[in-house]
């Protein structure tokens, strides 16, 4: 039976630790087993993310994740707690995650994935992201498009598109700012208004991650 997300991994990495957020659900199974390989295989069967083996307790833990926001059956009262897998300094704990383990987060956290303007105009809001687990995240930002001129039928540039890889620890808050397209004008004289420009930051000390310009104004003159 699959406990999990009802996906099932073939491919695992070994890592020191792991932390979970209670953002998702978290739920594992323990059994009383001693080799590496019987541990992968309870954990490739139970469709889980994460699994734990412990050669001195004879105990190997199979971690699954759920999160009922996303349309999958809820967890068990207590299950959306912060766990911390895996213990680096002890040579008789190994721990494995699933190779695409972040995606498979990302997949599950409701905040998750792709974030657009909020409203048009002046009126929109900074919109946030916490991550559900200590690792390395990907990060794209676009700045908006320039507005248009619609007497001389020229469009506005786009904005830059800019990316980077950024460690985080599970629980940590990013705000995110998306930039809103510049206005446009149907006035042969005028140009059409900048492109806004996107930002990501850590909330709580407000380090600055990522910033990509908007795209400039169509012109309203001939060349």
């Amino acid at each position: 039976t699959n406990a999990g997300s009802g996906k099932r991994f073939s491919r695992f990495v070994t890592d020191g630790s792991v932390e979970l957020s209670d953002s998702v659900s978290s739920l594992f199974v323990e059994t009383d087993v001693a080799r590496e390989s019987q541990c992968l295989l309870l954990c490739q069967l139970r469709g889980c993310a994460v699994a734990e083996l412990n050669k001195t307790a004879r105990v190997c833990r199979a971690v699954s994740l759920s999160n009922e926001s996303s349309g999958q059956p809820a967890g068990l009262n207590g299950s959306h707690v912060t766990r911390q897998l895996g213990s680096p300094d002890d040579s008789a704990v190994t721990l494995w995650k699933v190779e695409e383990f972040e995606q498979h987060l990302m997949s599950l956290t409701s905040t998750g994935g792709l974030l657009r303007n909020s409203s048009s105009g002046r009126n929109g809001s900074i919109e946030t992201f916490t991550a559900p687990a200590s690792g390395c995240y990907l990060i794209e930002a676009a700045g908006a498009r320039g507005g248009n001129n619609t007497m001389k039928n020229t469009i506005g540039g786009p904005g830059v598109k800019v990316s980077a890889r950024v460690n985080l620890t599970a629980g940590v808050q990013l705000s995110i700012v998306v930039g809103q397209m510049g206005g446009s004008t149907s006035l042969s004289s005028e140009g059409g208004g900048g492109g806004g420009s996107s930002f990501v930051y850590r909330t709580g000390d407000r380090l600055l991650l990522l910033a990509a310009g908007g795209g400039g104004g169509a012109t309203g003159w001939e060349n």
